[in-house]
């Protein structure tokens, strides 16, 4: 029973408030789901080409 009200989150919640609110929250988690890339220095790259070649 207790998974039934987890498993609702903010879709509960979404019905009452304000659609600007909805869009905010989605925009939210886009920005929190995102990864940097990496910095690579010149070793890195190398190595990373070296691989490349030899698949």
């Amino acid at each position: 029973m207790n998974d039934h009200i987890k498993d609702r989150g903010t879709k509960k919640w979404t019905s009452i408030m304000l659609p600007e609110h909805v869009k905010a929250l989605r925009e939210l988690n886009k920005e929190l789901d995102k990864v940097q890339k990496p910095i690579l220095d010149e070793q890195k790259i190398w190595e990373n080409e070296v691989k490349l070649q030899m698949a």
